[in-house]
């Protein structure tokens, strides 16, 4: 049985080592695309094409080797979490984290993580529901947002919403992810939308280009107008354009000056 392959091994240990498949991704994944895919987007020969992962990401790639062992590591975690009820907010946060990196696509893993998931959540810090929502926009389908998925996402959601201490440890990349989440997923949620935009404009200094792109891109995607100073600080960061309305009639004016030197 699945219990006896596991015996001796703990939910923290799967996940730390599911962990290490996902973080694995983040550096390989851009040079395994440019081997595979430097001059031919897709494979042509049979072999390529039986290694082709496709995932509710949207994209497709090739299985890293490690694959079918992060695929056995998941399992483990759902199944000893499930039996014995030992495990904690770090191994479930970090091992959707994986899943999503890795793209997985087994629904019966998925469904019980989201279990796993809903209960843990009240034990959650932001970062950790942050890469949860991050997560499951990798592997959930976005074109189907069922009642559950919905409720897995207020879940999460609801405990930074509920308790302002979150909100103040909250960074602005973590209030991006969950943006971001909630974008690629197509879920409209008001309050969380705003609470994360003052997240990022409370911190707009430590905020990256990217990470307000995200957070834009995300608000146009549930058809949501973003606060307008989130724009402008993208544009000043990414450009170097100061946006203000002082600083532009002063431009205004310095070209209308120029203007008429050079042609009075």
């Amino acid at each position: 049985s699945t219990s006896n392959n596991n015996k001796g091994v703990s939910v923290k240990d799967l996940s730390r080592a599911l962990w290490s498949c996902g973080k694995m991704t983040t550096w390989e994944d851009p040079i395994r695309d440019e081997l595979e895919y430097g001059r031919q987007r897709y494979p042509y020969n049979q072999h390529q094409q039986s290694q082709m992962h496709y995932s509710y990401s949207g994209g497709c790639s090739i299985k890293p080797p490690y694959y079918s062992s992060a695929a056995v590591f998941a399992k483990g975690i759902v199944t000893l979490s499930t039996e014995q009820h030992n495990f904690t907010a770090k191994d479930i946060a970090q091992s959707v984290w994986a899943m999503g990196r890795l793209g997985m696509d087994d629904t019966s893993i998925i469904n019980q993580i989201s279990v796993l998931s809903i209960q843990i959540a009240p034990q959650c810090s932001a970062q950790e529901i942050s890469n949860m929502c991050w997560g499951f926009s990798k592997i959930l389908p976005t074109h189907n947002n069922d009642y559950f998925t919905k409720t897995l996402f207020q879940t999460l959601t609801n405990q930074i919403l509920n308790n302002p201490s979150m909100q103040n440890e909250c960074l602005a990349q973590e209030a991006s992810n969950i943006m971001y989440a909630h974008g690629k997923m197509q879920l409209f949620n008001l309050p969380i939308f705003a609470s994360m935009s003052n997240v990022i404009m409370d911190q707009i200094n430590d905020a990256t280009p990217q990470t307000i792109a995200n957070a834009l891109w995300a608000h146009e995607s549930v058809g949501l107008i973003p606060p307008q100073e989130l724009f402008d600080s993208w544009v000043r960061k990414k450009f170097g354009v100061d946006t203000t309305m002082d600083k532009i009639v002063a431009m205004e004016e310095e070209w209308d000056g120029d203007y008429g030197a050079s042609w009075g």
